[in-house]
């Protein structure tokens, strides 16, 4: 899964949740989200050059393959798994302690917006994977059935990866997820998989102020077996409705300041055009699961 254009940290939230969401309608439960910011392309050099240096002086308590990750890419310790290595990653610089303000921005705003959506996390400093192009977060989604290999998928940002491979400047973040280590884990609980896929719902906003609010009110759809989504780049109303109506939505929900100060959201009908308002906390119920 890959949301390509949008730079806005709430989409980083969402990327994550939907990871979640996937597991959880699998029916797998009990993982954990950890996630950290390796920062950008402006404050990622100095702390690179801060680790190699930490790194360089205890070289000989490293093992050989992390003593040439010193050479070619000092974020690249942070993933052994080798014991002797254990004392000097864990004493290592921080990444968090080094990044830029608008980094410690973002990042910070992605914890905002996970607490919105409910969605307990830890945030682990040495989580950098294992990917040069990865900006800003990195996340995996851990479990606690497969031993050492614990991570069941995970993704991060990667704002400059198009630029670098020769297109124009485009922010994106995504996620992978392992198929192998998903069906273990349904194996072992028994699990089957699911069936029909519901239509999802747009959630139409276009101004800032009511971002939070509808990131609850997202989780709240999903939570409620409600597909739902929201255009975190925040086009207009009209952009928003059209492409709406390219994907064949039968209906939008609609909310602005003007709802939110109200606690309802409008309820468009794309054929007809028909509105209604809901109060915010029976649109779950309201909608109740319609495809």
């Amino acid at each position: 899964m890959e949301a390509i254009g949008i730079a806005e940290p709430e989409a980083d939230a969402e990327i994550i949740e939907m990871i979640l969401h996937l597991y959880t309608e699998l029916g797998i439960t009990g993982l954990t989200p950890v996630i950290n910011s390796v920062g950008c392309k402006e404050c990622r050099p100095g702390y690179t050059s801060t680790l190699r240096g930490y790194l360089e002086a205890r070289a000989a308590d490293l093992c050989e393959d992390c003593r040439r990750r010193v050479v070619l890419n000092p974020l690249r310790v942070f993933d052994c798994k080798v014991p002797r290595c254990g004392a000097v990653i864990a004493a290592a610089p921080k990444v968090s302690d080094n990044l830029c303000p608008a980094c410690r921005s973002h990042f910070e705003a992605v914890c905002v917006s996970l607490r919105a959506s409910g969605i307990e996390y830890v945030v682990r400093p040495q989580l950098v994977r294992g990917i040069d192009y990865y900006t800003r977060t990195t996340f995996e989604i851990l479990s606690g059935e497969l031993g050492a290999q614990n991570a069941v998928g995970g993704g991060g940002r990667y704002n400059d990866l198009v630029e670098t491979l020769g297109g124009p400047p485009t922010p994106a973040i995504g996620f992978g997820t392992g198929i192998e280590r998903v069906l273990m884990i349904m194996a072992e609980r028994g699990i089957p998989c699911p069936g029909d896929v519901k239509r999802v719902v747009p959630l139409v906003v276009w101004e800032r102020e009511c971002l939070v609010a509808a990131r609850v009110l997202l989780a709240g759809l999903r939570r409620g077996n409600i597909p739902a989504e929201i255009d975190f780049s925040l086009p207009s109303i009209k952009s928003q409705l059209r492409r709406a109506h390219r994907a064949g939505a039968p209906r939008v929900l609609i909310l602005g300041k003007d709802e939110m100060a109200r606690n309802v959201v409008k309820i468009k009908q794309m054929g007809e055009g028909a509105e209604r308002e809901v109060a915010l906390d029976a649109v779950v119920r309201e909608l109740g699961g319609a495809s």
